[in-house]
């Protein structure tokens, strides 16, 4: 866990009151794990905004690179095949990282937005998603968390749209490098614009797609 994870949980169980109590924690935390006080050491707490960039070191020769391939190289198999959807978990505060892996599980795609999440994460994110679904043929399903108030409200239902619109962008490229019918993905981004559809539009156009995945899957 980080610093800031601590201090948002003390926030929040009341032990610190205002976020100007983050500086003295901060000053509390670093003595003890300088001091070593009470089991802690210097890498109690994670610092993930700072790591050495290390290069210039690998194998001695051919033969040791070899031997590392036998022991290390693994056949990973994908662990979404089958499953009735595909999950994604996206949150507001990176500091929150470390506890969705210990909780989540270990095969669960995680995204900490750092606040309002940039346009390339968008983007990245709307790609891997369009892949995932026309790899598995299931639901694409995000569960989100964040602050219950105005910004953290804010926050993702922006990205929700930009995502959304970038997905269909990338079904698009996927489709027509397929021969597939790109149209499809048109329709995907078009339809919900249109005011008498809204969230329904998104709705049949995701069914729409749907049936088609599933009968080029059966073919």
């Amino acid at each position: 866990m980080t610093a800031r994870w601590v201090f948002y949980r003390l926030l929040q169980d009341g032990t610190l009151q205002t976020k100007e109590d983050y500086k003295r924690l901060l000053s509390y935390l670093s003595k003890a794990r300088k001091r070593f006080y009470g089991g802690w050491h210097p890498s109690t707490l994670v610092d993930e905004s700072r790591s050495a960039l290390v290069y210039g070191s690998g194998h001695n020769d051919g033969d040791q690179w070899l031997d590392f391939v036998k022991e290390e190289t693994k056949c990973s198999m994908d662990k979404w095949q089958g499953q009735p959807n595909y999950v994604e978990i996206w949150f507001e505060a990176a500091a929150m990282q470390a506890q969705f892996e210990f909780h989540a599980h270990r095969y669960m795609p995680l995204l900490a937005f750092k606040g309002d999440i940039s346009i390339p994460a968008k983007w990245d994110a709307a790609v891997r998603i369009a892949d995932r679904w026309l790899e598995l043929h299931v639901p694409v399903k995000i569960l989100y968390y964040g602050d219950l108030d105005d910004k953290g409200i804010m926050i993702p239902e922006t990205a929700e749209r930009d995502v959304y619109e970038f997905v269909a962008m990338a079904l698009y490229e996927r489709l027509r490098d397929m021969d597939e019918e790109p149209w499809l993905a048109i329709l995907f981004v078009l339809l919900p614009l249109v005011p008498c559809f809204g969230s329904f539009g998104k709705l049949v156009m995701w069914f729409w797609l749907m049936i088609e995945a599933g009968e080029d899957h059966d073919e």
